[in-house]
Parts: structure tokens; C-alpha cells; sequence
């Protein structure tokens, strides 16, 4: 019994480790809301909820060195809207003051792209919250694409050839979810000047 336990509890660790890292991809939004389970509760101030454009716009380091604001983000590929109520109430674990959320979005359609949603249930933690996102965003799909409901992995077992550097450290998102390849500079059109520039009275 000691030896069957003890092998079911390897196998469990490896089928873990293996979802992590195949089930991820080159998402490296992953880190992002792995920052956000890890802050302390009484450090997040706000919590910014968006699309991935939101990690190359907020900085919450320059906010919190600024303004002594902690936040955090929560924030993946193409959020889809209905997406929204599942992370506020993962926002609301850390009690924030303030919940930000990308209102453009809104204007957006549901459910209608997988990638977007695979990239919210994947770095969703495990819960009665993530099944329930998954439930409601993953209706309209295949059996083989519901499968990430239940184990990632199932789905993306087969993405070994794949496998890089990116999918065991973080690559653009390693500065509490900021990109830092809005600093570092490329095609994209935030640079330096967006972290010099004044600061800006938000609309409303």
C-alpha cells in the first residue's frame, strides 16, 4: 500500500509538472497570474483585469515606486469579455481597494476565439471558480477542446517539438506582468518615453 501511494503520488507530481509546462505554450501570462497568487493580500491595492495590451501599458513597479500604489494584473491574450466575472472574483482574493477592468473589451465579442479563452482557463488556478469559467466560455467548443476543462495536458500533449526556453522562466513578462519589451524597444509603439512622460488625469 506504502509502495502503490507512493507511486500514485510521483505520477501525480509529473502529470502536474507536465501540464504546467506543455499546457502553457509560449504564454507567458502564465507568470503573470503566477505573480498574482504569490502577492501577499495586503500588497495589492488593484487589480487591472484586460487584454494582453495591458501589460504593455501598466507598470505596477513604476506605479508603486511613483505613487505608492501596489497592484497587480490580471491580463491574457485577447481576453474575451465573459471572461470578466470569473476574474473578479479571483481578484477578490486579495481584497483589492480598486478593480480596473479594460472596458474595451466590452465592446468585444464572447467566447468566439479558443486561444483566448484557453489562455484564461489555463492560468486560472484550480477551482470551483475555474470550472465554472470553464463551463459557461467553453460550451460552444469541441469534446477535444473541452478537455482543457478537466486536464490541460490532454489537450496539449503533443506540443513536445515545441518545447523552449520560454516555457520554464519568463521571457517579456518577468517585471510583476509589465512587458518589458515596451522598455527594451521593438515594433511595438510603447517605449521609454511612456515610463518618462508626465502623468496623465484618467478620463472618465
Amino acid at each position: 500500500l506504502v509502495k502503490i501511494a507512493l507511486f500514485l503520488l510521483l505520477l501525480i507530481c509529473f502529470v502536474s509538472l507536465l501540464d504546467r509546462i506543455l499546457a502553457n505554450g509560449t504564454d507567458n501570462h502564465k507568470y503573470l497570474f503566477r505573480d498574482f497568487y504569490d502577492a501577499p493580500a495586503d500588497e495589492v491595492d488593484v487589480v487591472y483585469m484586460g487584454p494582453s495590451s495591458a501589460g504593455w501599458s501598466w507598470n505596477p513597479a513604476v506605479a508603486y515606486h511613483e505613487n505608492g500604489v501596489g497592484s497587480q494584473l490580471l491580463t491574457s491574450e485577447r481576453l474575451p469579455a465573459d471572461a470578466f466575472p470569473y476574474l473578479l472574483k479571483e481578484a477578490a482574493l486579495k481584497r483589492p481597494k480598486l478593480y480596473i477592468i479594460d472596458a474595451e473589451q466590452l465592446l468585444g465579442s464572447l467566447s468566439g476565439d479558443f486561444a483566448a479563452v484557453q489562455s484564461v482557463l489555463i492560468n486560472l488556478r484550480r477551482s470551483a471558480n475555474r470550472q465554472d469559467a470553464a463551463s459557461d466560455m467553453l460550451e460552444n467548443y469541441s469534446k477535444e477542446e473541452q478537455q482543457v476543462r478537466y486536464l490541460p495536458l490532454l489537450y496539449f500533449h503533443n506540443r513536445w517539438k515545441e518545447v523552449s526556453r520560454r516555457d520554464f522562466e519568463p521571457v517579456d513578462y518577468d517585471f510583476m506582468g509589465f512587458s518589458l519589451r515596451s522598455v527594451q524597444g521593438s515594433e511595438l509603439p510603447q517605449g521609454r518615453e511612456q515610463l518618462e512622460a508626465p502623468p496623465q488625469e484618467l478620463s472618465q
